[in-house]
């Protein structure tokens, strides 16, 4: 099918957020565009919440962890939710909405984390603070944590989900449009066809991220940081991923859940159709990127997370 209407509004309204679309030399309105627009256009809770700031040691000292909990009924598990941003932008608050959607649906508690950032912070360093955390809420709340992650937040959901210290804690994981391979001259067809910047995520800025992450600590082929490369899935949790039909990431996560399904790993794909990367955060506006929270709510229930 061709681009949804809702779509072509949101992608309209887009390229007039100029710091975003077009880039700028000051990261700092880069960031507040950001955080601006992916708070503004998400969907309201459909249930009330309850929330509180924590802060948690962590590798060099400590972090601010929102935990959302829905205000009535029975909690049924632990959600870490890890943002997007391309390990550059976003923020806990800025995801506070759609982790708030998130823990009244699955009728879960939801910790959204802030963690070091590129380019001032490349790897590991939130890889390592994200990992700190998982441990704490496994520590805290006595149960399996299930991660949910967003474009670079899928990438490190990934590979906490195959880490050797938290790894066997984690219940499920659910990939909302990953970044799943990291090196330079990917061929997905996908990333041609859609990479263009017309869909609003383009190719220079999948790769300037990519590069700012990375930073000169680690390789692009290294599975710490582009998960579709691991040698073993085997030992993996139940996966969900969900790839908007026109998002150059699309065939990736295609791939990484495919890998998955090969080794014997529960996983599914959803396709999103007639919509772009960053859907569930355009959930306010986009019908496909309120069903993709459901969807990930429903997949955390029925995984026992």
């Amino acid at each position: 099918m061709g681009i949804d209407k809702a779509t072509k509004a949101v992608l309209a309204d887009l390229s007039q957020e100029h710091a975003l679309t077009r880039g700028s030399d000051d990261i700092s309105l880069v960031r507040s565009t950001y955080d601006r627009v992916f708070s503004a256009w998400t969907a309201g809770a459909r249930g009330p919440t309850n929330e509180t700031w924590r802060k948690v040691d962590v590798s060099g000292g400590t972090t601010d962890v929102l935990v959302i909990e829905p205000a009535s009924g029975s909690v049924d598990g632990t959600v870490l939710f890890i943002h997007g941003g391309g390990w550059s932008l976003g923020s806990a608050l800025c995801y506070a909405a759609l982790c708030r959607d998130l823990a009244s649906m699955a009728q879960m508690r939801v910790l959204v984390a802030d963690f070091p950032q590129a380019p001032e912070v490349p790897y590991p360093a939130g890889l390592n603070v994200l990992r700190d955390v998982a441990s704490w809420a496994y520590e805290s709340f006595g149960s399996p944590v299930s991660l949910v992650g967003d474009s670079a937040g899928g990438t490190l959901c990934a590979v906490l989900a195959a880490d050797e210290q938290v790894g066997q804690h984690v219940a499920a994981q659910v990939l909302l449009y990953p970044v799943m391979d990291l090196r330079l001259n990917t061929k997905y067809r996908s990333r041609k066809r859609f990479g263009s910047g017309k869909y609003f995520l383009s190719n220079d800025g999948i790769l300037g991220a990519s590069i700012w992450y990375c930073g000169d600590q680690v390789q692009p082929d290294d599975p710490k940081v582009s998960p579709v490369l691991a040698a073993d899935f085997s030992g993996l949790p139940p996966t969900l991923v969900i790839v908007p039909e026109y998002d150059p990431l699309r065939d990736e996560g295609e791939r990484y859940a495919a890998l998955l399904k090969k080794a014997g790993v529960r996983s599914e794909v959803y396709l999103a159709k007639g919509t772009i990367h960053g859907c569930a955060s355009f959930s306010g506006r986009i019908a496909e990127g309120r069903k993709s929270i459901q969807l990930t709510a429903q997949f955390l229930k029925s995984s026992g997370g």
